[in-house]
């Protein structure tokens, strides 16, 4: 049990190391859904932006948050609403 648990250990040190989201990467990220989520068009993404989103995700920038499901300020309210009752 202790060398199968050291192992993996070792492995997700090995996978935390590889892993790109740091204090920059992660606040680069929370704006950028918050500016979506403001109502923000996709299309008025930086580059910058758009690059760490690939590079975290692993899937271009387009196609990570789908354009039917982008929460908003209103349909988040409306949940809140709809679940309090």
């Amino acid at each position: 049990m202790v060398i199968g648990t050291g192992g993996l250990l070792v492995i997700a040190g090995a996978f935390a190391m590889t892993l790109q989201l740091n204090r920059e990467t992660h606040g680069i990220v929370v704006a950028e859904i918050d500016r979506l989520k403001a109502g923000g068009a996709k299309a008025d993404a930086t580059p910058k932006v758009r690059a760490v989103v690939e590079a975290l995700t692993g899937f271009d920038y387009d196609d990570v948050w789908d354009d039917k499901n982008v929460p908003t300020v209103k349909t988040a309210r409306a949940r809140v609403d709809i679940e309090e009752d």
